[in-house]
């Protein structure tokens, strides 16, 4: 566990591109709602409600701008991310495949 960091071939962070990439991805799902927020210039965030009927959880993920680059970013310490990190990495792999991420190696 820990983060994991998908490089997009973005030119600039747009809320409606991440709020399009969460739509598409979100259809593909049950029982999962989204939030897309900008947090700050620069950074938008995702959560995935998940409506588990065993328990709920919420994906927290971050789009955000490094030195004209755009990264999504998933951390174990948001949201309920530690509590159901296998679910959390499958959604962050699966939206990272939707935007056209590539995996970075930290």
């Amino acid at each position: 566990m820990g983060e994991i960091h998908w490089l997009l071939p973005w030119r600039r962070l747009d809320k409606r591109a991440v709020l399009d990439a969460a739509q598409t991805l979100a259809a593909r799902m049950e029982d999962v709602s989204i939030e897309v927020d900008e947090e700050e210039p620069g950074c938008v965030s995702c959560l995935f409600i998940v409506e588990d009927p065993e328990e709920p959880y919420v994906v927290e993920l971050s789009f955000y701008e490094v030195d004209g680059d755009v990264v999504l970013a998933l951390e174990e310490e948001w949201a309920d991310n530690a509590d159901a990190w296998d679910a959390a990495c499958g959604i962050a792999e699966e939206m990272a495949e939707v935007v056209g991420g590539q995996q970075l190696e930290l």
